[in-house]
């Protein structure tokens, strides 16, 4: 190669060929320099669009040259199994937003899609959800190339749905790579805000046979802890009573997340109310998160445990 570059050219006049390659080394790092100092340099790797901004280290050469040497991590990859809002107020959306802007960066979120939604602020116009064997093909596609350290599964709308996540999920933790599982969220999505139900009894009985005994974290809200259970939770101990049945489905562990106030759903205090002349505390008897976990998950050295 050194023997046929045509030594008329310029920048490489009068340049013994063994001394070429240091003096091409030195022309590019004084073109990154440059580059460097108006933006941040992003390093992208060869199985991510992530980009990771990384500390720049200048290393010497034989001939004393300065050399740009940049270490770049590979990003740890999310998966969200969800549906898609056409709004981008919930489902794979915002699963993506809060994977990369809560990691700063240094995670890349990957999707596969249960089902389509048109929608926006105000509702559901429409729902369709793609045959079981594209979602088969989208996660068997991630798996072969981009392997998860971490799973979220929300809205599996249908039986059929959460059948064929549940055996994916457990055939992914039987052939683990490097002896590590991926950590797996499951977001139980059967209720929507309004209250009103999202998934049919078969879609919610193969959940729990097939998606929970495969989750380390279950994060139920009120209303779809009281779905999971078949009954109300009118109080602080229910709630902590139906976490403990919620973790015997299967789950390490089982994360409540708060609903409304006890005393707003039992319809006492409105806007305004006073009791005896004292204005009423609404926010007495609200569910607060409430966290369990199995003893095994937690001597695994979790930061939480259920003393």
């Amino acid at each position: 190669f050194f023997e046929h570059i045509p030594k008329r050219t310029p920048i490489m006049a009068n340049v013994e060929p063994q001394q070429l390659s240091s003096r091409i080394i030195a022309i590019v790092t004084s073109l990154l320099s440059i580059l460097l100092s108006a933006s941040s340099f992003s390093a992208v790797s060869s199985s991510s669009t992530a980009s990771f901004h990384q500390p720049i280290k200048f290393v010497q050469d034989e001939l004393g040259q300065k050399n740009i040497m940049v270490t770049c991590k590979a990003p740890s990859i999310v998966y969200t199994i969800a549906g898609s809002d056409s709004g981008g107020g919930a489902g794979i959306q915002t699963d993506l937003k809060a994977i990369h802007t809560l990691s700063s960066g240094s995670c890349h979120g990957c999707s596969a899609i249960t089902c389509l939604t048109a929608q926006n602020s105000m509702g559901v116009t429409k729902v369709h959800s793609p045959g079981i064997e594209f979602l088969r093909e989208q996660l068997t596609c991630l798996e072969g190339d981009l392997y998860p350290s971490a799973i979220k599964v929300g809205m599996l709308g249908t039986g059929e749905l959460a059948e064929e996540v549940g055996d994916w999920l457990r055939r992914l933790k039987e052939t683990s790579r490097g002896g590590k599982n991926p950590l797996v969220v499951v977001d139980p999505v059967m209720i929507s805000t309004s209250g009103h139900k999202l998934i049919d009894d078969d879609a919610k009985a193969k959940m729990i046979q097939k998606v929970f005994p495969n989750a380390d974290l279950v994060t139920p809200n009120k209303f779809e802890a009281e779905e999971l259970l078949g009954r109300r939770l009118l109080t602080p101990d229910d709630i902590e009573t139906g976490a403990r049945e919620i973790l015997r489905m299967g789950p390490k562990a089982v994360l409540i997340k708060g609903g409304h106030s006890f005393v707003e759903e039992q319809g006492k205090v409105g806007d305004g109310d006073f009791d005896g002349g004292n204005h009423v505390d609404v926010s007495e008897g609200f569910a607060q998160d409430y966290l369990l976990m199995s003893r095994e998950f937690a001597e695994e050295g979790k930061p939480v445990k259920d003393r």
